[in-house]
């Protein structure tokens, strides 16, 4: 706090010593120069200079691009608009200007080869769909889900309008830990969907608490495909018991 009184009083017995004397921009006295005082001997001179210094016509430059006069608004301006100034940029950058001419080439270029070569490309992506089922249990809900819904809708020929998380009601997330705060002792991700007929607790299935069945409009199947009415339950009841039984009421059905 003390350091820079010092070195500025400092600097000026310095300067007065060595006559270091400057010429007044507007007066032409002389003045001791220092590090605030550079121009001016007084600020009535100061501001005289200011004023002068506005009344004078902006300097022209020369734009690097297309050569037209323009006015600097700033010191480091070297074109005179956004079009030249981006020319300019990709004079200087090439490698990252042909990654932006030819991102969307190279999207068209990916959409003929796959018409050309559907097969291969259909193989493919089955690959990776099937190896990420089998790794991924998030993205495996999100299959079983919304391919159970969506087929759904097909067979009661109604069109599907809502997305498949918003007729969820949460998150593909939250859904696995819904589904595994119901797990009993031999559930477990690795038997889901297993099934074997004349044996129990094999696997188990996703299971409508009301079935699917039960739903004749588009608001019940909505309704239904609530995670409210989804748990995990053993496939031998889900597909040899439950399907075989009736007189499911809709109306005690709680969201």
């Amino acid at each position: 706090m003390f350091v820079y009184p010092t070195y500025f009083f400092g600097m000026l017995l310095y300067l007065y010593k060595n006559k270091v004397m400057k010429k007044c921009a507007v007066c032409e006295n002389e003045f001791l120069e220092t590090n605030i005082i550079k121009y001016c001997c007084s600020k009535k001179c100061s501001n005289e200079k200011r004023n002068k210094d506005r009344q004078k016509k902006p300097i022209e430059f020369e734009c690097v691009i297309c050569n037209t006069k323009f006015t600097q608004k700033r010191k480091d301006n070297l074109t005179c608009s956004g079009t030249c100034s981006q020319k300019l940029w990709t004079k200087n950058n090439p490698e990252k200007d042909w990654e932006r001419q030819n991102g969307k080439d190279a999207k068209v270029r990916r959409k003929k080869w796959i018409e050309k070569n559907y097969d291969v490309f259909r193989k493919t992506q089955n690959k990776s769909k099937l190896k990420r089922y089998h790794n991924d249990i998030n993205y495996k809900i999100q299959r079983n889900v919304s391919n159970l819904i969506k087929a759904y809708f097909k067979k009661k020929n109604i069109p599907k309008r809502s997305k498949t998380l918003i007729i969820l009601g949460c998150s593909y997330e939250d859904f696995r830990q819904h589904l595994e705060s119901q797990f009993q002792d031999w559930m477990s991700w690795d038997n889901h969907g297993k099934y074997e007929k004349d044996k129990f607790n094999i696997g188990w299935d996703i299971d409508h608490i009301i079935p699917l069945d039960s739903a004749k409009i588009e608001e019940d199947i909505i309704r239904l495909n609530h995670y409210t009415n989804l748990q995990p339950l053993c496939s031998k009841i889900n597909r040899d018991i439950k399907r075989n039984l009736t007189n499911f009421n809709i109306e005690n059905f709680v969201e």
